[in-house]
């Protein structure tokens, strides 16, 4: 009888099956993570105080952690950038800072990150985290993975900048441009995803009527987003450069760059021609462009040394009501 039991004892003790866990997910080479070892030690601490346990006749399995809750290490060499990442400009000094960080700290925050059909990790948001690691000799660096398409991945990544105040307005511009062009979004869509005010889309996005060289500027920080968009009313790209030099050269204020612009205009016109000439008036010409856009018909702003009067046209009963309706939403917000 009691050899029966020690028989049925035997059968019951078996060793517990190895899941496919992380290995089958990414790699065997690729990542490894720390969180099994955290798993396996509930049950073992439970089995010291459960008789049952310890003695093998029940078997407890360790939590399982859905694969977008855990922290994964992968190694450094199957990461890469995404192509469409609107942050380009990583400046010098600030990277050398978070490498020294890393190296003695490591790295604290996790990068997002998908995983491609190549077998590889398209960084979501985080590369800058990524080059300082790969600059402190890490061979691995701590991954959250998260299941996007291109858009969402992109939508992020632009999300996760703005937030951070990482992009320079030029890479925030284009990244808009991109968005808008490659997925057919409206500017109010976007303004919804990114949680930003269509108008602040839609001035951010004129910076890329500069002449390129004046972008490269203001990418640079070279240029303030007020000195910018004063640049904007010179129409003439090798006008426009030159001006853009000397404000850059005698870091003119916004104010001294508008009265820059004024002389510019006033040695390159006739007397009567500048009488005509403002740029403020440009500047509230670019101002109706924008309303007509939002509201949906023709919009006149009459402006006469800072006085004037808006004039919107509407063409039917249920017209006005409407151009009334997007005013009410607009101010609500």
């Amino acid at each position: 009888m009691s050899e029966a039991k020690e028989n049925t004892t035997k059968k019951t003790l078996k060793k517990p099956a190895l899941g496919r866990g992380l290995g089958s997910l990414l790699g065997e080479a690729a990542v490894s993570t720390t969180s099994t070892v955290a798993a396996e030690a509930t049950p073992k601490m439970q089995a010291e105080k459960i008789p049952a346990l310890r003695d093998g006749f029940i078997e407890t399995a360790a939590p399982q952690v859905p694969d977008h809750a855990r922290i994964w290490k992968v190694a450094i060499e199957k990461i890469y950038p995404n192509v469409n990442q609107p942050r380009q400009v990583f400046d010098a000094e600030p990277l050398k800072e978070l490498t020294d960080s890393i190296r003695e700290k490591g790295i604290l925050q996790p990068i997002v990150a998908r995983k491609m059909p190549d077998g590889g990790f398209e960084i979501i948001a985080g590369e800058r985290r990524w080059r300082a690691a790969q600059q402190a000799g890490l061979h691995e660096v701590p991954v959250i993975l998260k299941e996007t398409d291109d858009q969402e991945a992109m939508e992020l990544a632009l999300i996760e900048n703005i937030q951070r105040a990482d992009l320079n307005p030029v890479e925030e511009a284009e990244a808009y441009a991109h968005l808008i062009k490659k997925y057919n979004m409206t500017q109010q869509r976007l303004a919804e995803k990114v949680g930003k005010d269509r108008v602040t889309i839609a001035n951010t996005m004129r910076l890329l009527n500069l002449a390129p060289e004046v972008r490269v500027m203001v990418s640079r920080g070279e240029l303030s987003m007020g000195q910018a968009k004063v640049l904007l009313s010179v129409e003439d790209p090798k006008l426009q450069r030159a001006l853009a030099n000397k404000v850059k050269n005698e870091k003119l204020s916004v104010r001294a760059t508008e009265k820059l612009v004024l002389r510019a205009f006033k040695q390159a016109s006739t007397a009567a021609a500048f009488n005509d000439i403002d740029i403020s008036g440009r500047l509230a010409k670019g101002l109706a462009d924008e309303l007509q856009k939002a509201l949906g018909t023709k919009v006149v702003i009459d402006y006469q040394q800072g006085k004037g009067k808006i004039s919107i046209n509407f063409y039917s009963d249920e017209g006005l009501n409407q151009i009334v309706d997007k005013i009410r939403a607009a101010w609500q917000k």
